[in-house]
């Protein structure tokens, strides 16, 4: 990642995956892969973690998942390994 086009592009999947992320949050952690799979947040979500992963591999998805964990929400081992659910495998794919 060189050009100031692709930070501002990772800044900006970032931003979409927390927004979409709170959503989520808002309708309840644990939700099954069907119920996700019509969900619009979740559609925004994913999406914004191919881009993460597409722009800055592992160590953009990772360091997505620890801030997303910071929000105003608060860390919570459940938020985090509900996270790490609905971005498995990203980042791995993409090196």
């Amino acid at each position: 990642m060189n050009t100031s086009s692709e930070f501002t592009s990772l800044f900006e999947a970032f931003r979409d995956a927390r927004r979409a992320y709170e959503r989520l949050y808002a309708k309840g952690l644990g939700r099954p892969d069907q119920e996700l799979a019509r969900d619009p947040d979740y559609r925004i979500f994913h999406r914004s973690g191919m881009q993460l992963a597409h722009l800055g591999g592992t160590a953009a998805i990772q360091g997505a998942i620890a801030l997303l964990c910071q929000s105003s929400h608060g860390p919570t081992t459940v938020g985090q390994a509900e996270i790490e659910r609905l971005w498995a495998g990203m980042g791995t794919w993409t090196n």
